[in-house]
């Protein structure tokens, strides 16, 4: 060490420091906290530093840190895209691409891979019957549209309101021409959200229900001379058991058919969550309607079906499949049980969601044609809303 200049010199420190390297005055370093300087001749530093040892777990802890705050960050990221992603799927006009496995259990709790090919056999023998368009605005100031078929001599008009995600022509094609030969006028409306109709947002029967008081009003103005009935399917078939209990509903309204409706919203959704997963079906949808009265403003418990059963002395005429695991057949037995006016029940064998028709079309028919023929002549007034 003479020839460098640097004098020797024994150092004590402690045993949790140790020397590190030695540098001139012209080297450049930081100083560090816990770093101790030896100024010696004017000449050099010895630099005495923490053990590294001890530095060293010091930076892993700091590294595991920063990848334990990456980590949530992802997680919550992903977390976030997903609940948007299924919030989108349950109530957005906009529908997100839906993996093939999501889409496969919806489209099996319809059989939608069995009955598809006969729904478009449907659509094709009606394309060349005359069809008249309608449209409508909403109370929240949407245009809403629809179209009618009729026949030369019409008895009856009936609107139909389709189910979620769906279309009249998925839901009701099957009933078109046998219903035409019964000499029906058929109307056909676009539910917000849907088809050629403006919305953002489906909203569960919550608006739609209003959406169907409006079509009635305005079909009851342009054939004032023909009993009307409500017809819905799924969510449709909830929107007019709720509309059927509305002060505003036309009198010359005759009865009502429900077709594998539900309830209420909230317990609808529970119902596929816990069918799903097994559970934590409440706590999840409890979340998402928070979030649906903050995003689309309305409430997944803004209605109960039976409420409005017990309000409305108009008649019903329930189906249900007994395969129904879409919705449960168990809904549709607490409304029939909740209506207060004539009613009847029709449960079909092996029916799935919104396929009574198609399963068992004679007995369908049959009851429905028993209806009509029933409530055609039933005077005016006579069904009035006790609400």
């Amino acid at each position: 060490m003479g020839d460098s200049g640097w004098r020797s010199k024994t150092l004590r420190w402690p045993s949790s420091f140790r020397l590190t390297r030695r540098v001139t005055k012209k080297t450049p370093f930081s100083f560090r906290e816990g770093t101790v300087f030896f100024f010696e001749n004017h000449r050099g530093y010895v630099i005495i530093e923490k053990n590294r040892d001890k530095r060293k777990g010091e930076k892993l802890l700091k590294k595991k840190r920063k990848v334990l705050i990456g980590t949530v960050l992802t997680a919550s990221l992903a977390g976030a895209g997903v609940f948007r992603y299924f919030s989108d799927i349950a109530v957005c006009r906009r529908r997100p691409q839906i993996p093939a496995l999501i889409q496969g259990v919806i489209d099996r709790g319809q059989d939608d891979d069995v009955f598809s090919p006969v729904v478009r056999s449907f659509c094709d023998g009606f394309k060349e019957i005359p069809v008249e368009e309608f449209t409508q605005v909403s109370a929240d100031g949407l245009l809403l549209k629809g179209r009618l078929f009729r026949p030369e001599k019409p008895k009856r008009l009936v609107l139909f309101m389709h189910g979620w995600r769906s279309s009249w022509q998925k839901d009701f094609s099957v009933l078109v021409k046998p219903l035409l030969d019964m000499d029906c006028a058929l109307f056909f409306a676009d539910e917000r959200a849907h088809g050629e109709s403006e919305g953002n947002f489906i909203t569960y029967g919550v608006m739609e229900k209003d959406d169907c008081v409006r079509w009635a009003q305005k079909l009851a103005k342009e054939f004032p001379e023909l009993p009307l009935y409500l017809w819905g399917m799924s969510m449709g078939a909830s929107a007019v058991m709720l509309a059927s209990a509305e002060k505003e509903l036309p009198s010359s309204v005759r009865g009502v058919i429900s077709d594998c409706g539900f309830n209420n919203p909230r317990e609808e959704l529970e119902h596929l969550v816990r069918q799903k997963l097994g559970r934590g079906e409440k706590q999840i949808i409890g979340v998402y309607r928070r979030h649906f009265i903050r995003r689309c403003g309305f409430d997944l418990e803004g209605f109960h079906t039976e409420e409005a059963l017990a309000k409305t002395k108009l008649p019903f005429l329930f189906f249900h499949g007994k395969d129904d695991h879409f919705v449960p057949t168990v809904m549709t037995l607490g409304n029939y049980a909740a209506a207060v006016g004539e009613k009847e029940l029709v449960l079909i064998d092996g029916a799935v969601h919104c396929k009574c028709f198609y399963v068992d079309g004679e007995t369908c028919f049959a009851k429905t044609a028993a209806f009509f023929e029933k409530y055609d002549g039933m005077e005016e007034g006579s069904r009035c809303s006790t609400k």
